[in-house]
């Protein structure tokens, strides 16, 4: 619709209001809106989505990036099952976190 209203002031004008809406649109897609997406569907933060795609982007083109959440994604359950398998295998080296101390000030 803004386009059809810029169009009116010439066609210079039109190109120029979708050249801007096209390249806002695909910022918000891909900095914003796809790491926010990939990173709560497959269950990583959002800052670490983007990050991933950046590097695998870098090192292995257009592919990287799009394979990044997936391949974060398996790596980050692998991770997380390892470290609760040590956790379960050798509970000693896991020692219980206690509760903060209180200051002189505070109370006992």
């Amino acid at each position: 619709l803004g386009f059809l209203i810029a169009l009116t002031a010439g066609w210079q004008t039109g190109l120029i209001y979708l050249t801007f809406v096209t390249i806002v649109q695909a910022f918000l897609d891909g900095q914003i809106l796809a790491p926010r997406i990939l990173g709560h569907s497959v269950g990583i933060h959002p800052v670490t989505s983007l990050f991933f795609v950046f590097v695998f982007g870098t090192l292995f083109g257009l592919w990287g990036a799009f394979l990044s959440a997936p391949i974060v994604g398996i790596l980050q359950v692998y991770v997380v099952a390892s470290w609760n398998a040590w956790e379960q295998r050798d509970p000693e080296q896991f020692p219980e976190v206690e509760e903060e101390k209180k200051d002189a000030i505070g109370g006992p």
